[in-house]
């Protein structure tokens, strides 16, 4: 579950900042 949270938070921001 963490690591779950970790990526999808990573993924959205990367996706942010595009």
């Amino acid at each position: 579950m963490m690591g779950r949270s970790l990526l999808g938070e990573l993924t959205r921001n990367k996706w942010r900042k595009k």
